[in-house]
């Protein structure tokens, strides 16, 4: 139980970190399209 509990948390922390990098990819590739524009 705990062990899957464990496992719960970390999958759901490097999630987190995973999308939030994908919103500032995204952010950055907003900023260079306008920068080109």
């Amino acid at each position: 139980m705990n062990v899957i509990r464990i496992g719960l948390d970390l999958a759901k922390n490097i999630f987190e970190v995973f999308a939030v990098n994908s919103l500032k990819k995204l952010v950055n590739a907003n900023h260079f399209n306008e920068a080109i524009y």
